[in-house]
């Protein structure tokens, strides 16, 4: 599964490897998931869609360099970890395609659930019809999804974001309202790329962490 979910990241000219490459995998054949997300009006040309706008930062397209491999990203191995973990719990050696697609479901990184949201449906919805199909699922539901309130980008150099981080986690730290995030770039060598909601300043904060920078260089070289 990770070389077909592979195959459908290069389709995308993605260079990363995410939750949504494993659920166009597991929908880029015929099967009981396929049926159940064909039901919801779920499909691998329409989900293809959904995932393909990943590749975008504010608005326009990052640019694409070519590569013969992509790059797993912690939610990928997140997946990897849940389908596992559902096959090992009913016996199963390898994990089925039912596996693979709860366990994008329920990694809990919203990936999926962005996707299902866009697309008009949930992964509540998708369990719910995965169990009326006899499929074992956990007791309980994958955790919510919840759209971004807005969104702002801002571009760092990669010695400043280990600051940036810092002081993103002290004013706003995980499990607070407001979300953030990061991501590398390897159309921009060196440059890390930070997300945040409204209500998050994040200009400010990169600036009071670049002055905060600048005093600490310029008093180690008095």
């Amino acid at each position: 599964m990770l070389g077909k979910a592979a195959k459908e990241a290069l389709q995308l000219r993605q260079n990363w490897l995410g939750p949504g490459h494993y659920l166009l995998a597991v929908l880029a054949e015929p099967s009981v998931p396929t049926e159940v997300m064909a039901e919801l009006g779920v499909t691998h040309e329409r989900v293809a869609g959904q995932v393909a706008q990943k590749s975008t930062v504010n608005g326009r397209r990052i640019r694409y360099v070519e590569s013969k491999g992509v790059t797993t990203n912690p939610r990928a191995h997140d997946v990897s970890g849940w389908a596992n973990g559902f096959a090992a719990a009913t016996g199963r050696l390898k994990p089925s395609r039912e596996d693979w697609l709860l366990a994008a479901l329920y990694e809990g990184g919203g990936t999926v659930g962005s996707v299902l949201h866009g697309l008009g449906t949930s992964p509540n919805a998708v369990v719910d019809a995965m169990r009326r199909r006899g499929a074992t699922t956990p007791d309980f539901y994958p955790d919510e999804y919840r759209p971004w309130q807005g969104r702002r980008e801002i571009e760092v150099d990669k010695a400043e974001w280990q600051d940036v981080v810092e002081s993103l986690s002290e004013k706003h730290p995980p499990g607070s309202n407001l979300r953030w995030g990061f991501n590398s770039r390897r159309d921009r060598p060196g440059k890390i790329q930070f997300a945040a909601e409204n209500g998050v300043d994040l200009d400010t904060i990169v600036e009071e962490t670049r002055a905060r920078r600048s005093t600490s260089k310029r008093t180690k070289t008095r």
